[in-house]
């Protein structure tokens, strides 16, 4: 399993890493599902779900309303 920065996953996406930040503060990707946050590291994402999102095969946790 692959892991990859914010400006490795903006490559990815062909974005900007201000992009993947601001999709991070929306919410648009997880902590937990599409990234994660080691202690004492910045975070790293999960390129399988990166990708995975991009397909829009992704896979949501259910919504509890």
């Amino acid at each position: 399993m692959e892991y990859l920065t914010i400006s490795e996953t903006a490559d990815l996406c062909r974005v900007k890493p201000d992009t993947i930040k601001d999709r991070m503060r929306r919410g648009v990707y997880k902590l937990g599902l599409h990234y994660f946050r080691p202690a004492g590291s910045r975070p790293r994402f999960k390129k399988s779900a990166v990708i995975a999102w991009l397909e829009g095969t992704d896979v949501q946790a259910e919504d509890k309303n």
